[in-house]
């Protein structure tokens, strides 16, 4: 598994590459995403690269002008925002080639730990029925509430999960 990497204050970059990845797998009548404060980023770079850690994020439009054997790109990544107490996860993605091999996983148990280090005792998030809820039950989230046709036809369901005594 690639190393996952904690960016405090994540850069404008990451945080557009993030929710460009994310919003290009939304309904076009979705709603947009709120903007929180105190955000923390958790990416994870695939890479020929040496010393990929260091480089800067990659966008699409970028991707093409880079030779492949320099190439760092985000193939995973989390973007959190921290409150009193309380962690709230905004943006979950991994890149279609990536999933069903643990990365998603990885990221929410870092994300996790990011926010027991920040004096958060609970994670909140939210989610549609067709982004994978079932994912967050198997981690541990429970759902507190659901907003029928919160978009046409689908649900939008909030997580929540104590992670500190």
């Amino acid at each position: 598994m690639k190393p996952l990497i904690v960016q405090n204050n994540p850069d404008t970059a990451t945080h557009n590459f993030l929710l460009d990845a994310v919003l290009a797998q939304r309904p076009s009548d979705a709603p947009s995403l709120d903007r929180k404060s105190k955000p923390f980023a958790i990416i994870v770079k695939d890479a020929l690269k040496r010393h990929c850690e260091e480089a800067q994020p990659t966008t699409q439009s970028s991707v093409a002008s880079v030779p492949s054997d320099k190439l760092c790109k985000i193939v995973a990544g989390l973007l959190a925002y921290v409150h009193p107490g309380w962690c709230y996860i905004d943006l979950l993605w991994v890149e279609e080639s990536k999933r069903n091999q643990g990365l998603g996983q990885a990221l929410m148990q870092r994300a996790e730990q990011e926010a027991i280090s920040r004096d958060c005792h609970s994670i909140w998030l939210w989610t549609q029925d067709f982004e994978a809820p079932g994912f967050y039950e198997k981690l541990g989230y429970a759902r507190f509430t659901t907003f029928e046709n919160f978009i046409p036809n689908h649900q939008r369901i909030g997580y929540r999960k104590r992670i500190a005594a």
